[in-house]
């Protein structure tokens, strides 16, 4: 009964070693992956270790006492290598003598085993599957209270990471489309920008060569301007002469009055001679006859010669009259050539003025169009930058597509 005894408690040491070595192995299984066959294996290689251990013991056993080997331990060595080789059917039924309480024993160890490891597969499995609220089917006694709690953070684990792999595959799902929404609004933006930009600086153009247009106008009148500054001064300066001119006419006409005036006077004294003549021949009678002729032609002479020197005198007056009309005429015509001078100066200036802000604006269309090549070449960056973002957008979209139809074959609490 002490081998027995022996036998029985190392059968209990050996079926708790097996029992922790398949807990490890179980746990090992979880952790990388590996379900049911590849639990197994890891059994057996327990197995065999036990079978070893008894193996050992037994032929220790026998050879102290002097005897055979058993059928009995033949039996119990070839269902032991079945469980090696990872068959947990095996099931130890009949007399084993000595060795029924480790048969025994060894039966509920493997029932134990079948049990912990069905369930283990049966929730490995499912986990496996995608089944994240699979249910233990066992309650898990001692120290495998260890797997029960590894098992549960597993799925813990699994459906936290599933849940934010989710969440978060939504969010970049929202924000992709987001994202390619605005790169398409960008793109659109961008090409009617460009589009813009194309009329904008063709616009440009066209205004920069009506400026260019207008400054060569501009130059020309300026040009035309100086010339008639030049014509106009020296009309101001035959003016200036037709008025001296006048002035000598004037003064010539001053002359001939005073020269008319002493005619006047001449015919005047003259007439006075005459009617003194025509008083003396009559006094001298028949004798004083020819002397009276010809003191009343004399007489006639000098009141012809007066009447002609009146009209002369109208005429010189007139003559004055216009010619002061006409000094006046000139006068004026002289001041609106000098106004026109100055105007024409001021025309010029003004002129130079436009010519000078012509070019200015010429200078600053030019700058604005380079600018505007600058932008352009910006918002063609911008739309290659917008159509990868798009493209990039499309790419995230699907892959958060694709991880949410991953995250939905898993079945969450």
């Amino acid at each position: 009964m002490n081998d027995v005894g022996e036998i029985k408690e190392t059968a209990r040491n050996l079926t708790a070693i097996f029992l922790f070595a398949s807990i490890g192995c179980s746990i090992l299984a979880m952790v990388t992956g590996i379900i049911g066959i590849d639990v197994i294996a890891s059994i057996s290689v327990i197995c065999a270790i036990v079978l070893d251990l008894l193996t050992v013991y037994t032929i220790k056993k026998v050879v102290a006492s002097g005897g055979l080997i058993s059928d009995e331990v033949i039996e119990i060595t070839e269902k032991m290598k079945k469980i090696e080789h990872g068959d947990l059917s095996v099931q130890f039924d009949g007399d084993y003598g000595i060795y029924s309480e480790l048969t025994d024993s060894i039966n509920v160890m493997l029932e134990e085993l079948r049990k912990y490891t069905k369930d283990i597969s049966h929730v490995v499995r499912n986990i496996a599957k995608g089944n994240l609220t699979v249910h233990k089917h066992v309650s898990y006694q001692g120290d495998f209270k260890e797997i029960e709690h590894a098992l549960d953070d597993i799925k813990e684990q699994l459906t936290d990471t599933l849940s934010s792999v989710n969440d978060n595959s939504v969010h970049v799902l929202s924000c992709s489309e987001h994202v390619r929404t605005s790169s398409e609004q960008v793109s659109e933006g961008t090409n009617s920008q460009n589009e813009a930009l194309s009329g904008l600086t063709e616009e440009i153009k066209v205004l920069s060569d009506k400026i260019e247009k207008i400054t060569d106008n501009t130059n020309a009148a300026d040009k035309i301007s100086r010339e008639t500054n030049i014509q106009l001064n020296a009309g101001n300066d035959k003016m200036k002469n037709v008025v001296v001119a006048m002035e000598e006419i004037n003064t010539t006409s001053d002359k001939i009055g005073e020269i008319i005036g002493t005619i006047n006077s001449i015919a005047a004294q003259t007439n006075l001679l005459a009617l003194n003549a025509s008083i003396e021949a009559a006094r001298a009678g028949e004798a004083g006859k020819g002397f009276a002729v010809v003191a009343d032609e004399i007489g006639e002479l000098a009141n012809e010669s007066s009447e002609a020197s009146n009209n002369i005198a109208d005429l010189i007056n007139g003559s004055k009259v216009a010619v002061e009309k006409g000094k006046a005429l000139v006068n004026n015509t002289a001041e609106s050539i000098q106004l026109g001078v100055k105007n024409s100066m001021e025309l010029g200036d003004k002129l130079k003025e436009i010519v000078e802000y012509a070019d200015e604006q010429n200078a600053a269309l030019k700058n604005i169009s380079s600018k505007v090549d600058d932008i352009s070449e910006v918002i063609k960056v911008n739309a290659k930058v917008s159509e990868e973002n798009s493209k990039v957008s499309n790419e995230l979209i699907d892959s958060a597509n694709r991880l949410q139809e991953s995250v939905i074959q898993f079945k969450l609490k």
